[in-house]
Order: structure tokens, then C-alpha cells, then sequence
């Protein structure tokens, strides 16, 4: 993917570490892959990292999505095959059938659709029921953590300098949003106090209720889920797909609202829009974890960027970016697909278990392909990172072989054998001349006699530093 950077939001890969850059990648690090056999994303192993300094990319595109990447860079997609045609009420119809594949981008066809998300099976979750969890939807879209201070000795964190006893707090006015918020807080601990508004006009707006939550139940609700209002997006990945829809349902209460008519697709043609579900949000750690919990959900996050900086709003004026988060359909048709050539730029890859990564670009994150046949075109490996073993802390290139003298030659220079590595490595070449001249993964299979993964941990593998 492009290393280029938006300023904010750089190319970044999901982990179980949040969003990392490919140089914070480490060796056991997972990200979320598509299972085509169960048709979900699923936890999986980085096994590879790959990164160029300059590459040729494409851009791909349509209305409402584009990515970077390489013009061979795969996507999962679904290959629809015509198998023939049947008849049907005196009428011929054309037969189809559709398989799960990886298709390189300079082959995407009007037969093939990019899926760009799957509903994520994430695991149990943390131990708080699915009303807690749409209760912190709820404080997330409109509510806040408050840590007030005490004049208790010793009630204030000596680094952060606020209370260490948390209190959860919310607020809302709309009476549909009120009546629905008191029924799910019914057996909690709470105050919950009323207070007459005014609108940026002047004039008497609606009551607004708060709920505040009793301390001790705070803590232990803020403990128990893991949630930190600061930076909700290790929470929402812990979520289970039950617990990360209950959330959605609260934050949607919150911050949410519908679009489109309904009506869809009729049969003499388009005539309105699907009924969609919006989310709306200030830039921030709260957008980011709205935008990751639709992926997760196996919606693909629809995003229209509001800016509002400078808008008059009575006696205010607004200084914030939002964006309109939409839950649209996990799949876009080739047909729709538009492709053209940019300006070349440094790029990096993954290589993982199950074939595909979850990868965000700007604002948009979806589930793109594998690395495929980089490492035998060559190419820069991050020190300390799965694939290489790196003593100096720069850089190191592959070197394919040129014969076994220079093999031997190569790794001698660099003072990295035994007596017993070169016994053994004597044995393997003898092996590799036989066969035919290889470079890259094939030559590190060959020399290892096990998989590319072998390579992060052999002293065999021919490495040379970059000046």
C-alpha cells in the first residue's frame, strides 16, 4: 500500500494493537483476514512485511471508494461465472455461479466484485452484557467519562493530576432518546437530574437529562470492558459480534439517523435509495471506533466529509471536520470499478495466514489481498521484522544467488557461520545445485528446506546491508 500520508491519517494496517504503520509491525502480531469457508473475517498472523521504495500504483475508484495500490496488488472478490442458460415460464434466463477468489487489480472485470468487509467473529468479548454494551454506545456518541477531584489526601493520580474515581456521565434531551435511555439504565446506579435549555438563538429549548452513574459502578464498569473514552478503539475489537451490535444500536441512538427514501431498486429501474443507517461525528477517537465497528459488522463504512470550520450557528461558530459514516454493502461490482495510473511512490505489503488484511487508507477501511510474488522481485525488509534478522539496525536486501562461491562468499563476509552452520550449509547447496537457479522466497525455501517464514530465523539467508 502507498506510504504516502494524509496529514492524520496515515496507511495503516488493524491489529490487536490498533492501527499500526508497517515499521511498528512485530513479530505475533495478527490483523483481521477474510475465511472464504466460513464467509467471516477472523483474527490471523502477519507472517511477512513487505516495503519498496518506489513502485508503479493505480488508483482504483468509484463514487463513493478509492484506494492505492500496486497494478498486481490482490482484492478478494467474488468471480461470477456464466454456466449456461435455462428456461423459465416460456422464458431464457442466463445461469450463473459465483466463487470466492483473488483477482490482481489490472484484472478486475464487470464478472467480478471487490468484497471490501465481512462480519468479524472476534471472540467472546469482555464479561458486560449487551445492555451495557449499548449503554457505552450511548456514552460514546453522547456522553463523557468525568474523574473529578477530591480534597481526600492522595484522591489525585500524581502523573495525570485528576480524580482517580471515574464517574460516567450522560446526557441527552430528545424525549424518544430520554424514555429509551431510562429504560436501559433500569436497575443501575445513577442521579439523573433535569435542566431547562436554551437554543444559540435564545429562545427555551428542550429539557436536558443527565444521568450520572455512581462511582464505584463506574469503575468497575470502566474496568470490566476495557472502555476508555479517550481511546475506544481497543474496546470496540474486543467486542463480541452480539456485545459490537448492541453497541452500534446505542451509538446510533446517539449520533445516528437514516437516509434514503426506501424505496431502492424497483422493476422498471432505479427510482430512490436503500433506507441506510448514518452515523454523524466530529473527527476524532470516537470516529475512528464508529468507522472500525461498521467494518467489523461486514458493512463497508461509507464516508462523506463535512467541513464546517467557520459556520455560523446562532451566537456560536463551529471550528470542527465531521463526517457522515454510512452502513453500505460489503461488495462493489467491477463494472463500477474505475482504474487509472499515479505517480509512483514508496509502498509496503503484508503476507498473512488466511490470505487478506484489513488495511485503512485516508478514512476508508476495507479488506484487501495479500502480498503476492514481491519478495522474489526483491525488495527493502523493516530491521527486526518477521521475515529478516537484522544485527545492524539498518535496512537489509535479499540477495538472490549467483552461484554457491558467491553464496558462501557472502555469508563468510559477513562473520554469521559456525563450523557447524557451514557444515550444514554445504549439505543444503549441495541440495540447490541441482536444481534450477532461484532468487528470493524460492532460493530461501531451497537453502532452509522448510517455508519463508523459516527465513526470520536462519543464519543461511544471504543478506546485505543498504548503504
Amino acid at each position: 500500500m502507498p506510504r504516502r500520508r494524509e496529514p492524520g491519517w496515515p496507511r495503516v494496517i488493524l491489529t490487536r494493537r490498533g492501527w499500526l504503520t508497517y515499521d511498528e509491525i512485530q513479530p505475533g502480531d495478527e490483523t483481521i483476514g477474510y475465511n472464504g469457508e466460513s464467509g467471516r473475517s477472523e483474527w490471523t498472523p502477519i507472517t511477512a512485511v513487505h516495503y519498496y521504495e518506489d513502485a508503479p500504483l493505480i488508483r482504483l475508484s468509484n463514487k463513493t471508494w478509492e484506494a492505492a495500490c500496486t497494478p498486481h496488488h490482490r482484492w478478494a472478490a467474488d468471480h461470477w461465472k456464466h454456466v449456461g442458460k435455462k428456461g423459465r415460464q416460456g422464458r431464457t434466463q442466463n445461469e450463473y455461479t459465483r466463487e470466492g477468489v483473488f483477482v490482481e487489480a489490472l484484472h478486475i472485470t464487470t464478472r467480478h466484485s471487490l468484497r471490501l468487509a465481512a462480519e468479524a467473529e472476534t471472540g467472546e468479548g469482555p464479561a458486560i452484557s449487551l445492555q451495557e454494551a449499548e449503554l457505552l454506545g450511548w456514552v460514546l456518541g453522547d456522553g463523557w467519562v468525568a474523574y473529578p477531584k477530591s480534597r481526600t489526601p492522595g484522591s489525585t493520580h500524581w502523573r495525570t493530576q485528576r480524580g482517580t474515581r471515574p464517574s460516567i456521565r450522560l446526557g441527552q434531551a430528545k424525549p424518544e432518546h430520554v424514555k429509551r435511555i431510562d429504560e436501559l439504565v433500569a436497575g443501575l446506579l445513577f442521579t439523573r437530574t433535569v435542566r431547562q435549555m436554551r437554543t444559540p438563538a435564545g429562545a427555551p429549548g428542550l429539557p436536558l437529562v443527565t444521568w450520572e452513574f455512581h462511582r464505584p459502578y463506574s469503575a468497575e464498569l470502566l474496568k470490566r470492558s476495557g472502555y476508555d473514552h479517550e481511546n475506544p478503539v481497543p474496546f470496540v475489537l474486543s467486542l463480541s459480534p452480539t456485545q459490537r451490535e448492541a453497541f452500534l444500536r446505542g451509538v446510533h441512538g446517539a449520533d445516528g439517523g437514516y437516509a434514503g427514501d426506501g424505496e431502492g431498486f424497483g422493476d422498471r429501474g432505479y427510482h430512490g435509495y436503500a433506507r441506510t443507517k448514518v452515523y454523524y461525528q466530529n473527527d476524532g477517537p470516537q470516529q475512528e471506533a464508529i468507522i472500525l465497528a461498521i467494518y467489523l459488522s461486514g458493512y463497508r463504512p461509507g464516508i462523506q466529509v463535512k467541513n464546517n470550520s467557520g459556520k455560523k450557528i446562532g451566537r456560536w461558530t463551529v471550528s470542527t471536520t465531521h463526517a457522515v459514516i454510512s452502513e453500505t454493502r460489503p461488495f462493489i461490482g467491477g463494472e463500477k470499478v474505475r482504474r487509472e495510473q499515479i505517480e509512483n511512490a514508496p509502498v509496503w505489503c503484508v503476507t498473512t495466514g488466511l490470505g487478506s488484511w484489513t488495511m485503512r487508507q485516508g478514512r476508508n477501511v476495507m479488506l484487501t489481498g495479500n502480498s503476492f510474488n514481491w519478495y522474489d522481485q526483491g525488495g527493502v525488509l523493516p530491521p527486526g521484522v518477521t521475515m529478516a534478522v537484522n544485527n545492524t539496525g539498518r535496512n537489509e536486501r535479499v540477495v538472490p544467488p549467483c552461484g554457491d562461491d558467491a553464496v558462501l562468499a557472502e555469508l563468510k563476509r559477513q562473520n554469521m557461520m559456525t563450523r557447524e552452520q557451514n557444515l550444514l550449509l554445504a549439505q543444503q547447496l549441495a541440495v540447490a545445485r541441482r536444481a534450477p537457479a532461484q532468487s528470493g522466497i524460492s532460493f530461501a525455501r531451497t537453502i532452509n528446506g522448510a517455508s519463508a517464514r523459516a527465513v526470520a530465523h536462519s543464519a543461511y539467508a544471504v543478506r546485505r546491508p543498504i548503504a
